[in-house]
Parts: C-alpha cells; sequence; structure tokens
C-alpha cells in the first residue's frame, strides 16, 4: 500500500554542503531545501536511497541501486540522502534503520525496503518502479521513437521546474544515441552528422532541449557550449532540413543572449556594490568602517548562492577585518566570528 510523503516532510530550506558528489545525471544528493522539488515533485519515480557515511551495508548498497537504476535509461532516478548531515529530514521521514530506501512515484511511497539486499533483489526493485514511469508516459505518440518519448517526458520536466531531472533523462539518452552511431558509421560521417539518417535529428533536438536545460540552470557557458555544438557546421544540413529545429535553435541563441545580458547587469551591480563599500571603508570614521563591514556581511548573505561573488565578498570582508586588527581588535575578532557564523551555518 503506497503512503503520501506530504508536505510534513518538507523542512525549512537551509543550506548544507553537499558530501558526495553525483556520479551521473541520474544520480544526485539531495537536500533538505531540494528534497521537495527533486523528490516529491520529480516527474521521474525515484529512488530515495537513505545511507550515512559510516554504515558499511550502505556502502555495499548503493552500487547496487545505481548499476540498477542506470539500466532504466532515465526512467528512474537515484536520490542519495546523508542522513547525518540532514538530521532534520532524517527525522521528518521517520529513519530508523539504515540503510533505507523509498521507491517514490508521484510524490508517494510506493515501496520501500530496510537493510542490506541482494542484486537480484534490487534490480527488482527498481524494475517495479520502472514499470510505473512506463506507464505514466507520455505526451508522444505511442509509435514514436525512443528519442522523442524522452525528449516529450523531459519537456514536462521542465515545464514543472525540474530542470535537473530533464537534463538527465537528455543526457542518457544522448548518450545512447552517440555510443550507437560511432559503432556504425556511414561514408565515414557519423550517424548522428548524416542529414538523411532520423537520429542526426533526434540528437539535435536532444541538444536543444539540453540548452534549454542549461538555461533553466542559469547556466550560461553549458547553454553557449550545446548552441556551439547544434551550429557545428556539420550539422548545418540537419538544421536547413528541419525547420522548426532551426528556428528553436535561433530561439535558444536569442534566450542565451538574453541572459548573458543580465548576467553581466548584475555583476556590474555586484561590483559597484564592492565599490561602494571600499569607499565606505576608506573614511577615518570608526562607525562607517563597522559599517561597511556590517554591509559587506549582509552582502556575503545575498550572493551565498554564486560561488564566485560570494569569495569576492569573503576576501573583502577579510581585508576589512585585517585593516582594523591593530586598532580595533576585539571589533576584528567579533567580526571574524561572524564571518565563520556565516560561512558555515
Amino acid at each position: 500500500t503506497s503512503y503520501c510523503l506530504g508536505h510534513r516532510f518538507v523542512v525549512n530550506c537551509e543550506r548544507f554542503l553537499v558530501r558526495r558528489q553525483s556520479t551521473s545525471g541520474n544520480v544526485f544528493e539531495v537536500t533538505s531545501s531540494s528534497f521537495e522539488q527533486s523528490v516529491l515533485k520529480s516527474a521521474v519515480p525515484v529512488v530515495l536511497d537513505c545511507y550515512a557515511p559510516w554504515c558499511q551495508p550502505c556502502k555495499q548498497l548503493t552500487p547496487l541501486l545505481s548499476e540498477a537504476v542506470a539500466s532504466t535509461k532515465g526512467r528512474v532516478v537515484l536520490a542519495l540522502l546523508d542522513t547525518d548531515r540532514e538530521a532534520a529530514l532524517t527525522d521528518s521521514l521517520q529513519i530508523k534503520s539504515l540503510p533505507t530506501v523509498f521507491g517514490v512515484v508521484g510524490g508517494r511511497v510506493a515501496d520501500h525496503f530496510v537493510g542490506g539486499q541482494t542484486k537480484e533483489f534490487v534490480a527488482q526493485f527498481v524494475a517495479r518502479l520502472a514499470k510505473a514511469s512506463k506507464a505514466s508516459e507520455l505526451d508522444a505518440p505511442a509509435d514514436a521513437s525512443s528519442a522523442k518519448r524522452i525528449m516529450a517526458k523531459a519537456n514536462q520536466l521542465l515545464k514543472s521546474g525540474d530542470h535537473k531531472g530533464a537534463n538527465a533523462l537528455i543526457q542518457a539518452e544522448y548518450e545512447r544515441l552517440e555510443s550507437e552511431a560511432t559503432s556504425t558509421k556511414r561514408r565515414g560521417l557519423s550517424k548522428l552528422f548524416d542529414e538523411k539518417q532520423p537520429e542526426a535529428n533526434e540528437a539535435a533536438w536532444l541538444l536543444e532541449v539540453k540548452g534549454r536545460c542549461a538555461l533553466a540552470a542559469e547556466d550560461v557557458d553549458a547553454a553557449k557550449a550545446i548552441l556551439i555544438t547544434l551550429r557545428d557546421s556539420k550539422r548545418s544540413a540537419i538544421l536547413d532540413r528541419d525547420l522548426d529545429l532551426k528556428s528553436a535553435v535561433a530561439n535558444l541563441d536569442l534566450a542565451i543572449q538574453e541572459l548573458t545580458t543580465k548576467a553581466q547587469d548584475e555583476n556590474s551591480d555586484f561590483e559597484q556594490e564592492l565599490s561602494n563599500l571600499r569607499t565606505l571603508f576608506a573614511t577615518n570614521d570608526s562607525l562607517d568602517k563597522s559599517a561597511a563591514i556590517d554591509e559587506a556581511m549582509d552582502l556575503l548573505v545575498q550572493v551565498s548562492d554564486h560561488p564566485e561573488r560570494k569569495e569576492q565578498a569573503r576576501t573583502l570582508i577579510l581585508a576589512f577585518i585585517d585593516a582594523i586588527q591593530a586598532t580595533d581588535p576585539a571589533d576584528a575578532t567579533a567580526a571574524r566570528k561572524r564571518l565563520a557564523n556565516i560561512l558555515f551555518r
């Protein structure tokens, strides 16, 4: 019997450091702040692997889950929950033993188990979730190719705001096409660049969706790299044969330009704020210096999601603190403690 995870499991958004990096687009670390979007609102079934770094059975189980999820080609994803680091979320999920694994479909627990299991058991567990994924597919016609069905599902994910899930699906399907194409070449050209092959058109459309995923994540560099790949001279004939695709690529280009301009404007504003703080601190008034440090701390909090700006703000604050260390050691010590609290909370 399935039961709803419900809103009681969605805790206040807090920022946690990610302990482990995902090994693929279909495997990712989940935190309290990403749980609702990545798990509860996922358009594809999610295997939620609740583990701890010290748990030996967990270390044996996670690779089995990852292998089984990879075999579904994006129909199921694996979310890793570090129960030590995410204590509040762990309590909300009422996890008593490790490892605990939930199979989540449409925000509801469709299946679960506790403890280490065999490879066969894990494969069957994930296969049941994959069937649930297949049963809920798709906006694409029943006779559509695998790539078109994946794109239809990815577009659903993008509409729901899950650009990570969409990108994972697209990446897995593109890698499948790429693998097949490189093993079979025609007239010295990969099938992905042969405009007469349906795989070439599908691969280009997959890249277009992947570009929109990058835009949704506000990753301008990734979107630009995808656009360059789409406009490779070897793909020009593919775009010329499909005017809808050519139009979509042009719109992708325009969206990238818009996001680039927005990022440049935001960066210009940020640089101006840093300049204003330096000017304020440069006065001989100790109150102004204190105000500059306080405002710089506030700015650091505001840019915590932007690594480069966060580092610039942190560096400026440390320079301010060093500058008052000799004349106001107590204020400098208090400022260092506040900075530490902001960086490591």
